[in-house]
């Protein structure tokens, strides 16, 4: 005799069915907690570096001492991988030439943590490609190709530069955003577990940064307080991270769609939990920056995976009682500083406002090779308005302008055409899988924030680019490298 239908829904909600889920969820809670001890005991390493000043060599040999030691835990196949996404936010170098207080993509030729990295991965795909076990990307070189024709752009400023050394610094700085491109996605587009490390990195990435901006926000205190901003504190106190406020705003929001993907997709409890944890420190993190844009771009950015969820009836009640309650808890605790920020007056546009027609008349001034790669901070007083509005004087706060005024119209042309390629391709891969669509949706968000900040060769640069090595990889493999888990009711993607 069989049980009643309802008798046997009910048994899910039994104890003995609670039980058994906690248990099975155990072992993947300590392998989170052991890979939160790991994580956080290197973000903090590194916080304890920038904020003791230890020499450059000193500080590269900690790092990549605490590599080693993760990479006993994880395994050294993976280590680099993760090693190497985490590093991206951290400001750990060595400065070979420098000029502090220059403002631009360098302040002169430098070694940084992901340089050590990148060179061990270049070694294991050496070591693959002898042994005949490396998987090429098809179609990669259409994209290497727009990368050139910046790289040329760049050299071809060099005619108008003021400072060849700074110019030099901009190039080499541009050939490590090329190089981290291209090593990273061919080092993704491997196999599945490649991916899975990958996108493991962005998960703890997101997580440190995130919760070291919610430490900042409850002490009031930056680890790398930014003089830039100090007239913000007539309005309210901004955590920054390792950096300043707008760019650890710009690196959460567009990390985050993708991470939002990760949690949904997740084929594990504790992957689940631990993607939705760094979701939610995450988001707690980019709020404790107060930057009004990255926050709107970051809503526009997750519109295509919030529909999908809802189109394939992925959205429960608990989701909206989630963001009920985050939105919430920081309305309580920053609704002063956010009402701060709304009543700042119309100061912050009026300044752009002088800052883009500065690089406008730098552009219109030299249209082709631009006034040269990394001196827009030397020349920018040339070409101020005659009776500027504000005394603001800084680096124009869009990405697209900086690369005109800098390089000309074919340096425009070639940052343009490469992202035009993988914002097509990240549409490919968003109608293959869900991983696509947070992929999108993380390339929205930076599109979108480069209208209103500078990326200028800093580690905001470095993570655009990092997703777009996502999007080669996963665009040109052979293989599905993120398949879905199956899902109650799913649809197919259209």
């Amino acid at each position: 005799m069989h049980a009643a239908p309802e008798l046997e829904a009910d048994s899910r909600f039994t104890i003995d069915a609670l039980t058994g889920r906690v248990a099975g969820l155990l072992p993947g809670l300590r392998n989170v907690i052991a890979w939160a001890a790991l994580i956080f005991a290197g973000v903090f390493t590194g916080g304890a570096v920038v904020v003791l000043g230890l020499p450059s060599m000193t500080a590269l040999a900690v790092m990549l001492a605490f590599g080693f030691a993760l990479g006993l835990v994880i395994g050294f196949r993976d280590l680099p991988l993760v090693g190497l996404i985490v590093s991206i936010p951290l400001p750990i170098g060595m400065a070979l030439t420098a000029r502090p207080g220059y403002i631009g993509s360098a302040d002169g030729i430098s070694i940084a943590l992901i340089d050590c990295w990148m060179a061990w991965l270049l070694v294991q795909h050496v070591c693959l490609r002898r042994s005949g076990q490396v998987k090429a990307i098809r179609h990669f070189g259409v994209l290497c190709l727009p990368v050139a024709v910046l790289l040329f752009a760049d050299v071809l400023s060099f005619s108008r530069s003021v400072d060849l050394e700074l110019s030099l610094a901009g190039l080499l700085s541009d050939v490590r955003v090329a190089f981290l491109f291209g090593v990273l996605a061919v080092a993704l587009a491997q196999d599945a577990d490649a991916m899975r490390a990958g996108l493991t990195g962005v998960l703890w990435a997101v997580l440190g940064i995130g919760a070291l901006c919610v430490i900042e926000a409850a002490v009031r205190v930056n680890v790398q307080p930014d003089p830039q901003d100090a007239w913000m504190e007539a309005y309210a106190f901004r955590a920054g991270g390792f950096n300043v406020a707008t760019n650890t705003a710009g690196y959460l929001a567009v990390l985050l769609p993708l991470v939002l993907a990760e949690a949904v997709r997740a084929d594990s409890p504790s992957r689940r939990c631990l993607a939705g944890l760094a979701f939610a420190i995450g988001l707690a993190g980019l709020a404790c920056t107060l930057t009004r844009s990255a926050i709107g771009f970051l809503v526009l950015g997750s519109l295509p995976l919030v529909l999908y969820l809802f189109r394939n009836r992925l959205l429960r009640i608990r989701h909206f009682l989630f963001v009920v309650a985050t939105v919430g808890v920081l309305v309580v605790s920053l609704g002063d500083r956010i009402s701060s920020r709304i009543d700042e007056g119309p100061e912050n546009a009026v300044a752009r406002y002088g800052l883009t027609a500065t690089a406008l008349n730098m552009a219109w001034n030299s249209p082709l090779t631009g006034q040269g790669v990394n001196t827009y901070g030397l020349k920018m007083r040339e070409f101020e308005e005659k009776h500027p509005l504000t005394s603001f004087k800084y680096l124009v706060h869009n990405k697209y302008l900086l690369t005109l005024a800098e390089t000309g119209g074919l340096g425009l042309l070639a940052f343009v055409w490469s992202m035009a390629i993988v914002l097509t391709r990240s549409l490919a891969c968003a109608r293959r899988s869900l991983l696509g669509i947070g992929l999108l949706g993380s390339m929205i968000v930076a599109l979108l924030h480069m209208i209103m900040e500078s990326y200028a060769g800093n580690f905001t640069l470095w993570n655009v680019w990092t997703i777009a090595a996502f999007v080669a990889a996963m665009s040109g493999s052979t293989e599905d490298l993120a398949p879905d888990r199956p899902f109650a009711g799913r649809e197919t993607i259209r």
